[in-house]
């Protein structure tokens, strides 16, 4: 299980890798913007992998260390100003691989329209804060940023990729979420835990 993990791993980053080659081929800055984004998504899943491949279960992930992982990664390529990251996530919760890659998924999209759209304003402190803890024998999930906020038409009726994986991980997770959209972006929702097991639905 390790090796396929890691192998699988090793995959995607030729993938993602491959993607970033093109990019690097592309003057079209929309063409060039939309390749990076699409390696930005199979590494997030390509963390998922990395992590089981050095875990002793080989099916759930410390879910602290990716999204730690995750934030870094994503604020070194996409971030343009000081954002400061504010991680809550309860200390020894391990997530199943089935609801790990739509939750990293998910992440990864969220912090990359804080990073490249909520604080394109005057803002003199950016914040983003992410909590993940288990309760009541359910998972909560909460991000927030103080940006201006956005149409919430946009997660509710998606004319975008981006969106669109926003509500489609959310759909996999089962999660019912609810938004605050205005003067600020909140996501908060809850979700059951899946039995333990290597073998995803997605």
């Amino acid at each position: 299980m390790a090796e396929i993990h890691h192998r699988v791993k090793n995959n995607l980053a030729i993938v993602s890798g491959l993607l970033e080659l093109q990019s690097f081929e592309t003057s079209d800055d929309r063409t060039k913007g939309i390749l990076d984004e699409t390696a930005r998504r199979i590494k997030s899943i390509a963390g998922v992998h990395e992590l089981l491949y050095n875990s002793d279960s080989f099916s759930d992930i410390p879910f602290k260390l990716y999204v730690q992982k995750l934030t870094k990664a994503i604020n070194k390529v996409v971030n343009r100003k000081e954002v400061k990251i504010k991680v809550n996530i309860q200390e020894n919760i391990t997530l199943n691989i089935n609801q790990a890659v739509p939750l990293g998924l998910l992440l990864n999209e969220l912090l990359t329209n804080s990073f490249k759209y909520a604080f394109d304003q005057v803002n003199a402190d950016p914040k983003v804060q992410i909590e993940f803890k288990c309760e009541n024998e359910n998972y909560w999930f909460c991000y927030c940023d103080n940006g201006p906020g956005f149409d919430k038409q946009n997660i509710e009726n998606p004319k975008y990729l981006g969106y669109t994986l926003i509500k489609t991980t959310l759909n996999q997770l089962g999660a019912k979420p609810s938004f605050v959209t205005e003067g600020k972006f909140e996501l908060h929702f809850k979700f059951k835990p899946t039995n333990s097991g290597a073998h995803s639905r997605l």
